[in-house]
């Protein structure tokens, strides 16, 4: 007696410690990791070091600019005085004029052009850091598909695997009958054919099983083991606060970006000035009547007024009005998309939540149902085949259960996500 109960022990301990040998995943856990692993992390850097080169290239616009330019030119005619004074010898002028000179040249006043252009680059990186977290947004909801399909496949798994136990139960019940001569043989026969489909759908259920622990360390760069244990994410939902979506961050710098384009529209119909200086050598000097070489310093102010741009300024505007307007209507369009999919979630919610209850009451009474049927089998009123039907019916509303807990959670999880408040609420 005391070595059957030191057995008993010893099997329970070695299943407690399989048990807790299994390894569980979270969804948050796959979220979070989904986040590290996602392709277009670095991006974040390359952008940046994008931004910051692109200003410091506008900030060049500050700084003076230097050139050295030279000339070689013949003509075909030149400066002469056509009098002739008693006296006075005017050399004639060479046909030929060579010159260097070193310019500089310093920005006053651009219209804003530079600084303009500065805010648009950082607007443009806000647009493509944004464009970022909706990719990683969505990434992570194809993380929490896949993880709830395979929590599903996890679920059904362990109802069959319960089934198949009921099954070899009722088998070895009725094959003891069957050898007494109390039950005809092809009862344990039905029984038989019935094990092995639900070992079938068992096979089926734990290939997709490991398909998805499998997609699912693909996805977050992880290695998951495929005996892993998915945890029912069993979240409770929070006030609802609106949408929260990336996109619609994405839609308002886009809409900035536009206003800033308008503003530089501005610029090229504004006066610009420029300080300049020029040092230089050569034939003639800035006495164009001498045939020497000689050098030469000026310096000055350059102020450009444009007039008039036969109304390209204008039109750009009109594109960018044009522009502005379509992603107002993208941005009307996803909040409508966005709050239609609200009335679906929570409607869905309430809807699984009330079938929850009923499935709660009709598994109730199929487990009535079928251990009648299982008693009457014993006593050889019923045969196998209707043992089953009844066995089959209770199992299905298990699965019906199952299924709609699995959707219940992932309805919750959604509308959460739409609210932007899933990782808040873990």
């Amino acid at each position: 007696m005391n070595m059957n109960r030191f057995i008993v022990i010893l099997f329970t301990c070695i299943i407690y410690n399989a048990i807790q040998a299994q390894p569980t995943i979270s969804l948050y856990e796959c979220r979070s990791k989904a986040e590290t692993a996602f392709a277009f992390k670095g991006a974040n850097e390359i952008y940046s070091t994008q931004m910051s080169e692109n200003l410091k290239k506008l900030k060049t616009n500050y700084l003076p600019t230097l050139g050295i330019n030279a000339q070689l030119i013949w003509q075909s005619e030149v400066i002469e005085l056509p009098i002739k004074l008693p006296g006075l010898v005017i050399p004639a002028m060479p046909n030929d004029k060579e010159q260097i000179t070193l310019d500089v040249a310093q920005l006053i006043y651009d219209g804003g052009l530079t600084s303009k252009q500065s805010k648009l680059e950082k607007n443009s990186f806000e647009i493509n850091k944004q464009s970022l977290v909706v990719k990683t947004y969505r990434y992570k909801e194809q993380v929490n598909d896949v993880f709830f399909l395979t929590l599903l496949m996890q679920e059904q798994s362990e109802l069959f695997k319960a089934l198949h136990e009921e099954l070899n139960k009722r088998l070895k019940s009725v094959e003891a009958a069957v050898s007494l001569g109390a039950m005809l043989p092809n009862n344990a026969d039905r029984l038989k054919v019935e094990i092995l489909k639900v070992k079938q759908q068992m096979q089926e259920i734990e290939a997709n099983r490991i398909a998805g622990i499998a997609l699912l360390s693909h996805l977050t760069d992880s290695v998951f083991a495929p005996n892993s244990v998915l945890q029912n994410p069993n979240t409770a939902l929070v006030e609802f606060t609106g949408l929260n979506a990336p996109e619609l961050e994405l839609f308002n710098l886009s809409s900035s970006k536009l206003d800033l384009m308008r503003q530089l529209s501005y610029v090229p119909n504004l006066p610009k000035a420029r300080a300049w200086g020029q040092a230089g050598y050569g034939r003639p000097g800035l006495n164009m009547l001498s045939p020497d070489f000689d050098s030469w310093l000026m310096v000055g102010v350059a102020v450009n007024i444009p007039i008039f741009d036969w109304n390209k300024s204008k039109r750009d505007r009109n594109i960018i009005a044009t522009n502005k307007s379509l992603v107002e209507m993208e941005k009307a369009a996803f909040e409508d998309a966005q709050k239609a999919s609200e009335i679906r979630l929570s409607a869905e919610i309430k809807r699984l939540e009330s079938q929850l209850q009923n499935d709660a009451e009709i598994i109730a009474l199929c487990e009535k149902i079928t251990k009648s049927a299982a008693a009457r089998l014993e006593n050889g009123t019923i045969s196998a085949t209707e043992y089953v039907t009844e066995l089959n019916i209770e199992t299905q509303a298990r699965i019906s259960l199952k299924i709609r807990t699995v959707q219940l959670n992932k309805a919750k999880i959604a509308l959460l996500n739409l609210m932007g408040k899933l990782d808040v609420a873990k």
